[in-house]
């Protein structure tokens, strides 16, 4: 295997969560944040990249991907409020292979239920109108989470899971056209915390997609192309200021949630708490943690704040945000 002279994260643990440190001190852009998904892998100049690395991903079930053709979210009738907490690239092979990466920096109530229901979406798409024989195009849904998966918990050694259609009896395969992969960062980072730890260019990629916001300034190249191209676009250093600027508020919005939803989890349980003492009785307790919830959500929705995000601080569904 090659060695890599980029030096190692400066920490074997997860990172603190994010505080007032100026994205812009950092050497590499956060790869989970949007801008930098999209800078990564989005731009036209960096589609060998984005080849490279869902061929990589892809290698066991022996697709080859000639090129691709980025695809925008809404195609699928999706609103830029569902966008902001769901998507970050679709697109479709020479093949007609769909592919669907999605980058999730959070845990989130319902998260496998909300994967089904997008795979599902990606099926519907596929209807032709008049005469149709049902053939479906194969499709991949790519999970890329910074955060434990509870379905891998009972292996601690297992960070990706790949599911698809089958005999639960027989092990057997009934269909591979719906193929779901769940990446599960978190646990990856606790057990290759080195790069000497790497045993082929799959784990490198999970290693570097993992760690980049976290590396310094690489020392010497990689002696790989792609990814040298992928540190170079990453390096702040060498962005425009207009993108430093987008890179810097894309930073500080992921923060703004951060709190916000940091905020109403303490307030919430502390006004809901006294609400509770004061009428003496559990029910008392619930009614009044439900409505400073609720009054809360209200002060969210006046400062303009997205309703996806309020749903997600509160707990609240986005019907009954609504309806405040």
């Amino acid at each position: 295997m090659k060695h890599y002279d980029s030096q190692s994260p400066t920490t074997n643990t997860i990172p603190p969560s994010p505080d007032a440190e100026s994205p812009l001190m950092r050497t590499y852009v956060n790869p989970f944040s949007d801008f930098g998904f999209k800078k990564l892998f989005k731009e036209p100049q960096n589609q060998d990249i984005l080849v490279d690395f869902l061929q990589t991903i892809l290698q066991p079930h022996k697709e080859q991907i000639l090129s691709i053709e980025p695809m925008d979210p809404e195609q699928l009738g999706v609103t830029e409020e569902d966008r902001t907490a769901i998507y970050d690239l679709k697109c479709m092979t020479q093949g007609g292979t769909t592919i669907l990466i999605e980058m999730q920096n959070s845990k989130q109530d319902h998260f496998i239920d909300r994967t089904e229901f997008y795979k599902s979406k990606l099926i519907v798409a596929q209807s032709h109108r008049g005469n149709w024989d049902y053939r479906l195009d194969k499709v991949y849904l790519i999970n890329i989470m910074n955060f434990p998966c509870e379905q891998m918990a009972s292996d601690p050694s297992k960070y990706r899971s790949t599911v698809m259609p089958m005999d639960i009896e027989t092990g057997q395969v009934w269909s591979n056209k719906v193929v779901a992969i769940y990446l599960d960062l978190h646990t990856f980072k606790k057990l290759k915390t080195h790069k000497g730890e790497l045993a082929n260019r799959y784990e490198e990629w999970l290693y570097y997609m993992s760690y980049l916001e976290e590396f310094k300034r690489m020392t010497e190249k990689t002696n790989d192309p792609i990814f040298d191209k992928f540190f170079s676009s990453a390096e702040l250093a060498r962005m425009s200021k207009e993108d430093q600027y987008l890179y810097e508020a894309s930073q500080k919005r992921r923060w703004d949630e951060y709190a916000i939803k940091k905020t109403a989890q303490r307030e919430g349980l502390a006004e809901g708490r006294s609400e509770g003492l004061a009428e003496g009785r559990a029910e008392g307790r619930s009614e009044g943690r439900q409505e400073a919830t609720r009054e809360m959500a209200k002060n969210f929705l006046k400062q303009g704040v997205s309703p996806t995000i309020i749903a997600e601080a509160t707990g609240l569904s986005l019907e009954e945000i609504e309806k405040l």
